[in-house]
């Protein structure tokens, strides 16, 4: 079959050249049947033969009205295809395209069109018409509003943005009242004399500690960390003697140095030489040592 429509197709042109005639037809083409209230609908008429394209004049297609239809532009186009093994012949396809707009819901129609094909004499070849058709007007779709649902995610993102931008500045504000308060904290630290912060730890230990010796071992490291820090000394591996010249050559008085080596001795025989202490022990040597600590700041012995 497919061979068959081949042949007739290559044969045709002779075979009309023969009878000296030419096959003309006209066909209407709708872009779609069905189209939406506010979408344009082309529609084309076009009109084909085989032969050459200034062979016949051609009439435009004589349409008496359009039914729920308003025509925006015509346009026409000649398409021209040269015949398989034919030199002389070709396939003409002329169209004319209609830009039609729906005005109303419901069914429309694209008219009945007639068309007179000429030769170059002036003569009528032929008469074509074509049927009509219907075409059917559907209700619009309805067109979603982006708008709100930008705005929407505008209005999350400048959110996002300044809330970002808040708990950045309030952390640097969080953490800048921070150390404002630790230096606040310090100062008022540094405004409290060394002497009462050994004084606390004293009594804390002597509280907290029941055994006598175990609150010597105790007053020699928090007196030795006193020493260390009020006269920015390393003397934890010292001996006493050796503490003692340390703090006669910073020039502290006689009278300190005296009484911090008779309390040094003393707890020395507890932890070296297993001196028995009991609970007056204990609670002298607490005195003594807030003796000691309280005239320094007293006097201001630096």
């Amino acid at each position: 079959m497919k061979l068959f429509k081949i042949s007739l197709l290559l044969f045709l042109p002779f075979c009309l050249k023969a009878f000296n005639q030419t096959y003309f037809k006209a066909n209407v083409i709708p872009e779609t049947n069905k189209i939406y209230l506010n979408k344009n609908l082309n529609v084309k008429i076009q009109i084909e033969w085989i032969g050459k394209l200034n062979e016949y004049s051609i009439s435009e297609p004589y349409i008496e009205k359009f039914y729920n239809f308003e025509l925006i532009s015509t346009s026409v186009e000649n398409i021209v295809t040269p015949l398989t093994n034919s030199k002389n012949f070709n396939i003409i396809r002329k169209i004319y395209t209609y830009n039609l707009k729906p005005t109303s819901l419901g069914m429309a129609y694209f008219p009945k069109s007639k068309i007179t094909i000429m030769d170059k004499n002036g003569n009528i070849v032929e008469e074509l018409e074509t049927p009509s058709i219907n075409i059917e007007i559907l209700k619009p779709l309805k067109k979603i509003n982006y708008k709100p649902f930008l705005i929407i995610i505008l209005i999350i993102f400048l959110l996002s943005i300044l809330f970002v931008l808040f708990f950045h500045f309030y952390k640097k504000y969080k953490l800048k009242k921070e150390e404002e308060q630790r230096l606040k904290v310090e100062q008022e630290k540094s405004k409290i004399p060394i002497e009462f912060k050994y004084i606390s730890q004293l009594n804390e230990k002597y509280d907290i500690i029941k055994n006598p010796k175990e609150f010597y071992y105790s007053c020699d490291k928090i007196l030795k960390n006193y020493i260390e820090e009020k006269f920015q000394l390393k003397i934890k591996e010292k001996s006493t003697f050796e503490i003692i010249n340390i703090l006669t050559e910073k020039g502290l008085a006689k009278e300190f140095t005296e009484k911090i080596n008779k309390i040094l001795e003393e707890i020395d025989l507890v932890k070296f030489a297993s001196k028995v202490v009991n609970e007056i022990d204990k609670s002298n040597l607490k005195e003594d040592i807030i003796t000691i600590l309280e005239k320094m700041n007293d006097v201001g012995q630096t």
